[in-house]
């Protein structure tokens, strides 16, 4: 009969077996952006230029697995499904332009496919390396947008190989590019700071940074490109156009009434903007005027008097004289432009004795008006006083 060794011994010696056998080599973990749920954030400047650029090595594409939402959808530039999927990911604020290349340092061991996955599942730009030669590259093109509501949406970059090469060592690396041309010119927003209709010689500012700014949610709006015009009259009723650089601007308009304001910006990728309005300037400031006569003595038919006003203005006199049942004078005189100014105006009689009344008003061409003083005048002494309205 065999002995038998100690059941204790034979558990010595079954560990120590398994000590020697070698352990299985552990598989290695597929890329981040494996799977379509999991892809890699691309960020972009939007101006047409290859803005992001990855190496993608090959212990990297080697280990990605294809699944069967991979082929959701079918990339139509192959028919095929393609293998060893990666996927990217790309936020898009605003209507664009996206092209994404990809180059294989070996397209016969990695030919590769790309293709653009819209939020809707489907497949709006696919692009294959048609040859293996030695820097064939695979570029797909598309047109994204937002949600119809201009919310941004998200699209999908799906690279792939078109055969199924088995991972081995000397494998070639990928060159992945992303580059977008913002076709969407700035969204324009201004307001108008201080009173709601500007005055002339009052400076107004004219802004688009306010709280409602202008916008461009892709390549951003480009501060060196905003352009102001505004279109104005000058004193003798010549247009003439007043050009201001700046997002955000002060103007002082030289004449009252209807006038066109134009403003003009680009963003970064070159789309302009324009945008007309009509703002109404409107003079709400009485003039300043200074009067004064010269009392005319009994037998005299003119009255001398002198304006200094600060704008040009409309005079309107009225001349009474005591023991008259009609006014000596009731007339319009008009002054132009700011100085001092003296005129002899006819009276419809000969001055009498009696205290001689002087009264009126300037009213300038927005229709402001001034009260001038009032005189009385006693043409035998030549004494007399004004008193302010």
């Amino acid at each position: 009969m065999p002995r038998r060794l100690p059941i204790r011994l034979v558990r010595l010696l079954a560990v120590a077996c398994a000590c020697l056998v070698p352990a299985a080599a552990a598989q290695a973990a597929a890329p981040g952006n494996d799977l379509r749920t999991t892809p890699t954030p691309v960020t972009l400047q939007w101006t047409a230029q290859s803005e992001f650029q990855t190496l993608v090595q090959a212990s990297a594409w080697g280990d990605a697995t294809t699944g069967p939402e991979d082929a959701e959808p079918l990339p139509s530039c192959t028919g095929s499904t393609g293998f060893r999927s990666m996927w990217y990911s790309l936020e898009v604020k605003e209507a664009a332009v996206l092209r994404v290349t990809v180059v294989s340092t070996d397209p016969v061991r990695f030919q590769p496919v790309v293709n653009v996955v819209s939020p809707l599942q489907e497949e709006v730009g696919c692009g294959l390396a048609n040859d293996v030669r030695q820097g064939a590259t695979a570029n797909a093109t598309a047109y994204v947008t937002p949600g119809a509501d201009g919310t941004p949406q998200t699209y999908l970059i799906r690279v792939a190989e078109v055969a199924n090469n088995s991972p081995s060592g000397g494998l070639p690396s990928l060159t992945v590019r992303f580059a977008a041309q913002d076709v969407t010119p700035p969204h324009i927003r201004v307001s108008q700071s201080g009173k709601s209709t500007p005055a002339p010689g009052v400076p107004t500012t004219y802004d688009a940074l306010g709280k409602i700014a202008t916008t461009d949610d892709a390549s951003q709006v480009n501060p060196a490109t905003a352009l102001w015009e505004f279109h104005d009259k000058l004193a003798d009723g010549r247009d003439v156009t007043k050009p201001r650089k700046g997002l955000r601007v002060n103007y002082t308009w030289i004449s009252p009434g209807l006038h066109d304001v134009v403003f003009r910006v680009a963003d970064f990728a070159g789309n302009q903007s324009m945008y007309r309005f009509s703002t109404l300037v409107r003079d709400t400031t009485r003039p300043d005027v200074k009067f004064s006569l010269r009392p005319p003595e009994p037998g005299a038919r003119r009255l001398r008097i002198t304006v200094h006003a600060s704008e040009s203005v409309h005079v309107r006199l009225l001349m009474t004289q005591l023991g008259r049942a009609k006014p000596l004078m009731k007339r319009d005189v008009d002054f132009w432009g700011d100085r001092e100014q003296s005129r002899s105006v006819p009276l419809r009689g000969a001055v009498r004795k009696g205290l001689l009344v002087i009264s009126g008003y300037a009213r300038d061409l927005a229709g402001n008006r001034t009260e001038l003083p009032q005189c009385v005048v006693d043409p035998v002494t030549g004494q007399g006083r004004c008193t302010a309205p």
